[in-house]
């Protein structure tokens, strides 16, 4: 691998909620990623296949390890229990080609859920692991200047579909986008 043409990321991951009452209406939400304090970290090997000034061709894996922390979950859970978000652990396989101005991506996303529980003063309640699979494509235009601000940057638009068999779950997610470089 070529030293320009190549990178190697690592990076840290901390997690803080900005709301931890827990009601009895969370009972029919997702707990993951909520209310739960986390640390982890992450990586990226990315790879220019062409890297040129009017296109580029990248190659990027990216993969990160959250670990969450227990908690009481009472009113849902008896003042005792605790809840035990456990791990997420993603790996993100994508491909990044820029035409001039015009940057599409697309990539693959498995989600692995680890060790959750719920942890009773009578017993441990263990759920299997399991993996939420998702594709995504995005699209930036890109500007010298951006319209208003005056600096570079990007508007763009993308979209996510995701699969879990363990739940029968169907995740659809579109978005806009605006980057400003500063």
């Amino acid at each position: 691998m070529s030293k320009d043409n190549g990178q190697i990321v690592a990076y840290g991951i901390a997690g803080f909620p900005t709301y931890r009452a827990v009601s009895a209406a969370d009972q029919f939400d997702t707990p993951v990623g909520t209310r739960f304090f986390g640390l982890g970290g992450g990586g990226e090997i990315s790879y220019s296949f062409i890297k040129q000034r009017a296109q580029a061709l990248i190659g990027i894996i990216q993969t990160r390890f959250v670990h969450f922390f227990n908690r009481h979950w009472s009113p849902i859970l008896p003042c005792d229990a605790r809840i035990q978000p456990g791990n997420i652990t993603d790996l993100v396989l994508l491909l990044q080609y820029r035409k001039k101005k015009n940057v599409f991506e697309v990539g693959y996303n498995p989600t692995f859920f680890t060790n959750q529980a719920v942890l009773l003063s009578t017993q441990t309640l263990k759920t299997d692991t399991f993996v939420r699979n998702s594709v995504y494509a995005n699209y930036v235009h890109l500007f010298e200047r951006l319209p208003l601000i005056g600096m570079p940057g990007g508007f763009g638009a993308g979209i996510n579909l995701g699969r879990s068999d363990r739940f029968d779950t169907n995740i659809f997610a579109c978005w806009l986008n605006m980057t400003v470089l500063v």
